[in-house]
């Protein structure tokens, strides 16, 4: 039957074989069976762009709504999305809000503009209801407590407009600024405490320790609320920062305030939220699960159901998810006019506070694919009205406008005009028809014609032989380029630099800026916005995304535009930790005015602890007294856990808490299973611990500071061990010790005899904390006593981050060394194997609005460089005895020099190989740090390069510390040497025009930018 429906043919032949036979009541049913079929089709008969589903109390606390809407991507593939919007459910309580702010060098410009106004707004918000207090914390390589809790706002204005954004980022400082804030904190249960953490950057210092401190602080303080807003960092939350919040919030510039205003929320967990879609599989198909993206949460396609699984007890009310649907029209019905519904159903189900939902609706987006141009003559007064058939088009069909000319006596025909605003023009006469009609109207003016004797005949020139004109004219923001190379050009570069506004063209739909020329006389072009309604161009100019440069920045590869994955992933450096490690004697808690029943002595009766004799009290009532006794912690005299209060740190009479430390007893322990004497020693001999000493808790409450410099067992409770450990420093309920057997060698160089390396000239010591700065240039290492191994370790980098002590070492096998490991990632003739981030996100856009439109045939394929030569090796020479800081790039030591040469093949990005690598699959790229340097002549000061964010170059920076870096272009214009790759920043097209592109049209200002033909 579907194939009658596909060709009507079959349908005709068919019904003549059955009329001659004479069948006519099977005649009957195959046309009704036809018809019915064709009236599926046609079921709809107006589009539906998007459905609402909502829970049964939407617009109450905690309640959602999703709106499911469709599109047309192509003529054969549609996008369906589906937006959770879920309503705030914040607790109706007083706040206590430490606001914890980013103030790194990347926050620059823009950014920490808009974080002071949008701050400032919160902050008054807040204040307005005088029970609320607020305490302000700023971070960057070293975190500063402005004030404590407070409800002074003039005071925190004054804290907010005088920050200033420099250094680095460092999460772990920020979070024990955090826990000196709450130390003499005492918890309401009437109040709110909200941390609210945000930031625009990956940790760079103290990482990973912020991941231990944060638990620490949901340990010490389990009645707080971590939020975490992701500030211009894409639009899925990254890990570094789920793995230190509670709840994670996006927030773009233009959403800032939106988003600090519910993170000011101590919002209520959904215990489940799941939604699933069903696909009409009429008319589309899914391929497989590639075709669906989500912001949140996790997605599984079976057959033609979608499910997606916003997880248990991890969604928050407030918070706002879309999962996005790339499905296929089937081929039968492309190009054929219809109305075709996307989804079968759409189902929700919830659960919050006890209350669930489940909702459904068979309602579905419509999506039509034909629509109506339609032409009005618009003829004025007193002029004979010309009417115009309707033309219809599919979406996506090239529609060429009318090129008639009109006329009326006593008015001047203004040409054709479309009158919707949205459209995708090819070029003045031709558009790409949208998922909507058109009306395309005649435009008049009044005038007269007037003759004159006098005129001017001007022949076309191309763009380039205008630029050099200009030049040859003495233009005052026009240079020739006399750096390296030069010499060699077939024509002159020129290029514009400064703060100049004559630099602007239109081209393909958009405004770009003249970077320089080429030397085959072609015009580089920076992207720089759409063009505005004037088909002028906007003085400040926008990126077309915000994305990471690459997915990683922990290996050298990664500078790469394309770059080795394999190689690149294998050289990648891991985190040894050599410090100290943590050993807690008994657990900490932080005790209210809670309810709880005391007693010197419990039993165990098999099944649970029976508190004996047990005396009732609050806290505040029973601390004093509180050591030595058992408690239940559950407001009841038994309990399947006990806890024994070993001590309590002091308090005076007017508090209402404080921290104590406890033993865990569970199933059955008694206090002797866990109270044990332990054993420290006075020295080590032959392995072994000598001048051993008996420690009882409550001389280590007491005296746990003497045993600094001892000598202990993994198990403190044992005094004959084969590895001894060294203890470092104590505390009340912990001490942290080094592991004695880790007394590796560290070579300078090695020896590999087909096997195994075996490492030369070395040294060894075990304590890492005080050996790791004499290191030197011995960075080899087997991380092993006998400096022989299989898989050997360079040591890029040492650090010491307050207490904590680490290693970054990149791994090398079968007798590689760190020379071939750098050879294999940034100059072998296969390094440009996968796309990076930023590369695949240009040509997609390319591919969308330049090659779909046909303006590919305008542009030459130019070199563009992605120079990844070193000029200083840093620590990666094992020569080097420096192992603090990283490799510079040649683009980051002379990036104030413009040197146009790109000497090495791999690094010349080109369509075609004959000029170039031959890697590019569309002649675009981003802009290099020569160009920025021209454009800056020579300064890093304010020039025509500047935008409304920051966004990528081509060219690599340094190896700064553990982090790859790319230079980037604040949006004043000036280099950022230190940007990671990993930080959302926005990416700027180049394309190069070609030679005998003419000029026709305009003075390059923003209200009259170059024409091109």
């Amino acid at each position: 039957m579907k194939k009658l429906i596909k060709d009507n043919k079959y349908i005709f032949v068919l019904l003549g074989v059955f009329f001659v036979l004479g069948i006519f009541s099977v005649r009957k049913t195959i046309f009704n069976s036809v018809k019915k079929v064709w009236e599926g089709v046609t079921t709809y008969h107006e589009a539906v762009p998007s459905i609402q589903l909502d829970s049964s109390t939407y617009d109450n606390e905690g309640s959602w709504s999703i709106e499911k809407k469709a599109k047309w991507l192509s003529k054969d593939t549609i996008e369906i999305s589906l937006d959770i919007n879920s309503i705030l459910l914040g607790k109706d309580t007083d706040k206590d809000i430490i606001f914890v702010l980013d103030t790194s060098n990347s926050m620059q410009g823009e950014k920490i503009s808009r974080l002071k106004s949008d701050t400032e707004s919160l902050i008054e918000y807040l204040a307005w209801h005088n029970n609320n207090r607020m305490a302000m914390i700023t971070f960057n390589s070293t975190a500063t407590l402005h004030t404590n809790f407070t409800q002074n706002k003039e005071n925190l204005y004054y804290i907010i407009n005088n920050l200033v954004p420099i250094g680095r980022t460092n999460y772990y400082d920020a979070f024990v600024k955090v826990d000196s804030v709450l130390s003499n904190y005492t918890y309401n249960p009437n109040r709110d405490l909200i941390v609210l953490f945000l930031t625009d950057g990956y940790p760079d210092l103290g990482n990973p320790n912020q991941v231990t401190m944060y638990n620490l602080l949901k340990e010490k303080y389990p009645f707080i609320t971590i939020n975490g807003v992701q500030y211009e960092m894409g639009e899925k939350a990254l890990e570094p920062i789920v793995e230190i919040t509670d709840k994670q919030w996006i927030a773009k510039m233009t959403s800032l305030s939106n988003v600090l205003y519910a993170a000011s929320e101590a919002t209520e967990l959904y215990h489940t939220f799941s939604v699933k879609d069903v696909i009409n599989t009429d008319y589309f198909y899914v391929e497989d699960i590639s075709d669906i993206t989500t912001s949140y949460g996790n997605v599984s396609l079976v057959d033609n159901t979608i499910t997606w699984d916003l997880g248990t007890d991890t969604y928050t009310t407030g918070s706002n998810s879309t999962l996005k649907i790339k499905a296929h029209l089937k081929d039968e019905f492309i190009d054929h006019e219809g109305y075709y519904p996307t989804n079968d159903s759409l189902e929700a189900n919830s659960e919050l506070l006890g209350n669930k939902e489940n909702r459904k609706t068979t309602s579905t987006p419509v999506l039509k694919n034909r629509f109506k141009v339609t032409y009005d003559s618009n003829m004025p007064e007193g002029c004979q009205n010309i009417a115009y058939p309707e033309e219809n088009y599919y979406v996506f069909d090239n529609v060429a406008k009318k090129t008639e000319i009109l006329s009326c006596e006593g008015y001047l025909f203004g040409g054709w005009k479309i009158v919707e605003d949205g459209i995708n023009y090819i070029n003045s006469d031709n558009f790409i028809m949208p998922q909507f009609d058109v009306t395309i109207r005649a435009e008049w003016k009044k005038g007269s014609i007037e003759k004159t004797m006098e005129g001017e005949v001007h022949s076309k020139i191309t763009l380039y032989k205008k630029i050099e004109n200009d030049y040859d004219n003495s233009a005052t923001d026009i240079e020739k380029y006399t750096g390296p190379g030069a010499t060699n050009y077939e024509n002159n570069v020129y290029y514009y630099f400064g703060e100049t506004e004559n630099n602007n063209v239109l081209f393909g739909n958009y405004c770009w800026k003249i970077v320089r020329t080429t030397d085959t006389g072609g015009v580089k072009l920076l992207y720089n916005g759409v063009m505005t309604a004037e088909n002028g161009c906007n003085t400040t100019a926008n990126t077309i995304t915000s994305i990471g440069y690459n997915p990683a920045a922990n290996s050298p590869g990664y500078v790469g535009y394309m770059f080795p994955k394999t190689k690149t992933e294998q050289y990648a450096y891991q985190q040894k930790k050599l410090s100290d490690e943590y050993y807690f004697i008994a657990k900490e808690f932080t005790e209210a005015d809670a309810d709880y029943y005391y007693s010197d002595s419990m039993i165990w009766d098999g099944s649970q602890y029976v508190l004996q004799e047990p005396e009732h009290g609050t806290w505040r009532d029973m601390y004093q007294n509180s050591s030595h006794k058992y408690v239940c912690r559950n407001g009841s005299t038994s309990c399947t856990d006990v806890y024994y209060i070993v001590f309590h740190e002091p308090v005076d009479l007017n508090s209402t808490g404080s921290n104590q430390y406890l033993y865990h007893l569970t199933n059955g322990e008694l206090l002797a299973d866990v109270n044990k004497t332990m054993y420290f020693a006075t020295g080590v001999e032959n392995g072994s611990l000598t001048g051993v000493v008996e420690v009882t808790m409550d001389d280590w409450v007491n005296n746990h500071s003497n045993y600094v410099g001892y000598y202990t067992c993994a198990d403190p409770y044992t005094s004959e061990c084969s590895n001894t450990y060294y203890v470092r420093s104590t505390g009340i309920y912990y001490f942290t010790y080094f592991d004695m057997s880790h007394n590796y060698q560290y070579g300078n160089s090695f020896t590999w005899d087909g096997n195994k390396y075996t490492l030369t000239n070395t040294k060894a010591f075990w304590n890492w904390n005080e050996g790791f700065n004499t290191l030197n240039n011995n960075h080899y290492t087997c991380f092993n006593n006998s400096g022989e191994c299989e898989e050997l370790y360079y040591i890029i980098i040492t650090t010491k981050t307050n207490n904590d002590y680490d290693a970054l070492a990149v791994p090398l096998v079968g007798g590689k060394s760190i020379s071939d490991a750098l050879d294999e990632m940034l100059n072998n003739n296969d390094i440009n194997q996968n796309n990076s981030n930023v590369k695949a996100q240009i040509d997609r856009w390319y591919q969308n609005n330049m090659e779909a439109n046909g303006f590919t045939d305008y542009l030459e394929d130019t070199v563009y460089c992605n120079k990844r030569e070193i000029a200083d090796l840093g620590n990666w020479s094992p020569n080097n005895s420096n192992t603090s800081w990283g490799m510079y790039y040649y683009t980051y030591t002379n990036r104030l020099t413009a040197d146009l040469t790109c000497n090495r093949k791999v690094d010349q990005f080109t369509v075609s190989s004959e000029n170039g690598n031959g890697n590019l699959t569309y002649p675009v790229g981003l802009l290099t740090q020569s160009e920025a340097s021209l454009a800056n002549h020579g300064n890093e000061t304010n020039s025509y390069i500047k935008s409304a964010s920051t966004y990528w170059t081509m060219s690599p920076s340094t190896f700064y510390t553990s982090n790859q870096s790319e230079l980037a272009i604040a949006p004043n214009g000036t280099f950022n040497p230190n940007a990671l790759l990993w930080y959302g920043f926005g990416a700027r097209p180049v394309v190069s025009l070609r030679p005998e592109i003419e000029y026709s049209g305009g003075d390059g200002s923003y209200m009259h930018p170059y024409i091109v033909g």
